[in-house]
């Protein structure tokens, strides 16, 4: 039984510094802690027992929990900055083959195209890709070689100057 309406300000009161002091120590502004703790006990409220033997470190553990989330967060939130970046820099380049791969890219179907997003720019383990297409880590090794074959048949062959293998340049494309 969740905490009756009544007794969780009193709860709230003897609990939030502990769990404010915890959080505090962890992230790198008061904005952040104060976000963390609202979320901890709005949680509290809706999900703990009132009987529960151990409160206060079902607190700690929920707040650990959500510092976790935040970290991945922003983790995910730089890598698509850096990610950013890097494409603009490369748009700078005005290399032609970034055209050429692009128009491929576009020709790719959406099936080869989301395999190659989930390993290459969000840099999923296979095992974590598999839980997101719904199939076996074999099968999306499998998925992810046909992409790269249908991306490789759909770009451009030429040779060029820089005497990359048939005009390529692999090194553009990180392959997990």
């Amino acid at each position: 039984m969740t905490f009756p309406t009544e007794s969780f300000p009193e709860f709230y009161r003897a609990n939030r510094r502990t769990v404010w002091k915890f959080v505090r120590r962890r992230v790198d502004s008061d904005d952040a802690c104060e976000d963390i703790c609202a979320d901890v006990f709005e949680l509290a409220y809706r999900k703990l027992d009132v009987s529960h033997p151990n409160p206060v470190g079902w607190l700690i553990l929920t707040a650990t929990h959500m510092l976790r989330a935040v970290a991945r967060r922003k983790q995910r939130e730089n890598q698509v900055l850096h990610n950013h970046a890097m494409m603009q820099a490369m748009v700078e380049w005005e290399d032609p083959r970034l055209e050429q791969l692009a128009e491929a890219w576009r020709r790719l179907p959406q099936r080869h195209q989301h395999v190659l997003q989930l390993l290459i720019w969000d840099q999923l383990p296979a095992a974590d890709a598999a839980i997101v297409l719904r199939c076996s880590e074999q099968t999306v090794w499998k998925r992810a070689s046909r992409a790269r074959q249908a991306l490789r048949d759909a770009w451009p062959t030429d040779t060029d100057d820089t005497g990359t293998e048939g005009g390529r340049s692999w090194d553009m494309i990180p392959m997990p």
